[in-house]
């Protein structure tokens, strides 16, 4: 097989589950290594196999191992809700505070109510017990966590389940990522940024040496403490030598018979791009302690520099930290067999010079590079004990800025925007590789109906125009995703709500490729797309930025969309004043719209957002249920659990101006509408 082609879903299937000859599987292992859009195609396709039962582990703490078991012998199948509420009592933890959300799941602080302790509790996301692969990689962190005993990892304290909900408890770690340290004080020089690197490389190694790579090594995954530690995060994805040593023998997602059966081979994709090995992209079972030295050398040159490395970036001079070629290419070597044998030798090779003040870092003289008890290293496999890995003094993390509340006034909602900009260290507007300009909008509450009152937590980046034919016709030339409407031929341009007679059926079947009114313009709004289509797009997304993209809750959405009025348009201050003409804002039935029209055309709101209301109704992620109208408060709302296809937002061209940002039910398909497309959030929460 030809490298440089996209292999089809039924090769990708077989290469899956180990049924191709070795030229083809030389191939298209090759080829994924390349090819970050058909990891995620094969991410998507692949289905768990069998059973995952963690290896045999040492003895521990008994009571300790007996929580872990009875916590995932828990398999509850009709889980809903998403997460707890802030408030909540699982046995002898109160949640106080949501710190973390992701894919998988939620963080909490929380306090035991017996000792008065604070802890941190991870819970996996309720929708998630349907998914074997994520209930199993829930269980194998609240393992890999169990088992280790390090001052450089977060130590488990606790596990079990309350009510059905499985839970881990955590060490609460009270500081920041090496992420968001880059992003609030920008690159750090050597002399800081080694001693960090050390300290994650000593709890790297205390994991390495009890059998476990951790295979997502990123700065978000190193937890700065307040007292100078590092602390090493999220074993979600380690995979334990003996996973390694029965993959590499006996191929992918594999069972022997015995009921230990590997995890699918589309949870062991999983991590960040960026700082993921070469080899994990190729083969994610092939993989030993090196991928996390790897994963160690992109994360120094972040720290360094403030972005991961890029192909070519060690052939530059000079290099991050003036460190001398040959250590670079031993940290990011593609093969391996080149690379540092372990992270205490990578740690090592990288020295730092005295500390001393500059001009960018007047506080690097008062680097304390000092010997401490709680950063002591593990023994190394030898037995010989090594030396404590030092802790550094940090400008404590700034408070952040408040959240937006309504009303505001456009500069207010500008102001706001530009604060939460300067807080994280970003720009305010960020353009990706398909050239969407992604606005960042603020946290803030208001009110989603009258008895509905919300609160988001974080700040997020959404498109600031829904997504056009053309970058949607990038990902289908890619992938050779084929709509719903173009398999079927069920899509129906839809005309108007004036008249019924003439609803949206047209004579003949129309879709993406042939819409019924000529063909699309690269900058119109794509349409005739299912939430499943919408899906596969947001995969191939995610895969191809390392980002997590998604679509905006209906919550986030109409936030955005308000951009700090409490009226019904985003044009008009609520003053009882004329409103502007709607023509500059929308496209609408009134502008004289019969079909998409090209995005960002109009005046956008005071976020920079475009097309809001008007054009296409917006498919969001909240599913759609008639009459549930919720009452009270929320926070980080996602919408029922269950309910008929997705929920579309802000009105279409087919409609009359739209006052408020209405929800509808979503097209779950068939028939597939014209007016029916959408804009992606990206979350900000990662590197």
């Amino acid at each position: 097989m030809t490298a440089s082609l996209c292999p089809p879903d039924d090769r990708l299937l077989a290469f899956d589950r180990g049924d191709v000859g070795d030229d083809e599987l030389d191939g298209i292992a090759s080829h994924l290594g390349d090819c970050p859009s058909c990891v995620a195609r094969m991410t998507a396709l692949a289905v768990p196999v069998g059973h995952h039962t963690p290896p045999p582990l040492p003895p521990d703490d008994p009571a300790y191992r007996a929580a872990v078991d009875r916590a995932v012998a828990h398999h509850p199948t009709e889980r809903t809700d998403c997460y707890p509420a802030v408030g909540q009592q699982l046995r002898d933890y109160r949640l106080e505070a949501l710190v973390g959300r992701g894919g998988m799941g939620a963080v909490f602080r929380a306090v035991h109510v017996k000792l008065g302790k604070t802890v941190a509790v991870k819970v996996l996301d309720g929708r998630r017990w349907r998914d074997p692969s994520a209930v199993a990689r829930f269980e194998r962190e609240m393992k890999a966590v169990g088992r280790l005993d390090h001052p450089n990892v977060v130590r488990a304290t606790d596990a079990g389940d309350a009510d059905g909900t499985p839970f881990l408890v955590m060490e609460f770690v009270d500081g920041e990522t090496l992420s968001a340290l880059v992003r609030r004080v920008g690159p750090l020089p050597l002399a800081v940024a080694a001693p960090l690197l050390r300290q994650a490389a000593a709890g790297l190694q205390c994991a390495h040496d009890a059998g476990i790579i951790h295979r997502d090594v990123k700065p978000s995954n190193l937890m700065l403490a307040a007292d100078g530690t590092v602390k090493v995060l999220d074993l979600g994805l380690a995979l334990s030598v003996e996973e390694w040593v029965a993959g590499v023998a006996g191929g992918d997602s594999t069972d022997d018979g015995d009921g230990d059966a590997d995890l699918t081979s589309a949870s062991h994709t999983l991590g960040t791009l960026d700082y993921m090995a070469p080899e994990q992209k190729r083969n994610p079972h092939a993989v030993d302690a090196r991928a996390d030295v790897y994963g160690l050398g992109c994360t120094l040159w972040f720290l360094l520099v403030g972005r991961p490395p890029r192909p070519g970036d060690v052939a530059t001079n000079p290099l991050p930290g003036n460190l001398d070629a040959a250590v670079w290419q031993r940290f990011l070597a593609d093969d391996p067999a080149n690379r540092f044998p372990s992270v205490d030798a990578a740690s090592e090779a990288v020295q730092e010079p005295a500390p001393v003040a500059e001009r960018r870092w007047p506080w690097v003289a008062a680097v304390a590079l000092v010997v401490a008890g709680c950063a002591m290293a593990a023994a190394a496999l030898s037995g010989a004990f090594r030396s404590p890995a030092p802790v550094v003094a940090i400008p404590p993390p700034k408070a952040p800025p408040k959240a937006g509340q309504l009303p505001m006034t456009a500069a207010e909602a500008v102001a706001l925007q530009k604060e939460w900009a300067d807080h994280l260290g970003q720009p305010v507007v960020v353009k990706n590789t398909l050239g969407m300009d992604l606005p960042l909008i603020p946290p803030g509450e208001f009110a989603l109906s009258p008895i509905y009152q919300v609160t988001l937590t974080r700040p997020f980046r959404l498109a600031a125009t829904e997504v056009t034919f053309a970058q949607y016709d990038q990902f289908a030339a890619v992938t050779g995703h084929k709509t719903a409407a173009e398999r079927r031929k069920v899509g129906a341009r839809f005309q108007t709500w004036r008249n019924l007679k003439e609803f949206p059926f047209p004579q003949d079947p129309v879709h993406r490729l042939s819409p019924g009114w000529g063909k699309y313009d690269d900058d119109q709004p794509i349409g005739f797309v299912t939430w499943e289509d919408v899906d596969a797009f947001l995969v191939w997304l995610s895969a191809k930025e390392g980002k997590t993209y998604r679509l905006p809750t209906r919550a986030e959405w109409v936030w955005a969309c308000k951009a700090g009025t409490v009226a019904g348009c985003y044009w008009d201050n609520g003053d009882g004043k004329v409103v502007p003409d709607s023509r500059k804002y929308a496209w609408t039935r009134n502008a004289g719209a019969d079909r998409p029209q090209p995005v960002g055309r109009l005046t956008p709101n005071a976020w920079g957002l475009h097309d809001m209301i008007g054009n296409v109704e917006e498919v969001v992620r909240d599913k759609y249920v008639i009459g549930y109208w919720p009452a009270g408060r929320a926070v980080d709302p996602t919408g029922p659990p269950d309910g008929i296809g997705r929920m579309t937002c802000g009105g279409s061209y087919a409609d009359a101006l739209l006052l408020e940002p209405q929800a509808r039910p979503g097209a779950t398909g068939p028939p597939v509408y014209s007016n029916q497309g959408f804009r992606v959030l990206v979350e900000m929460d990662g590197k």
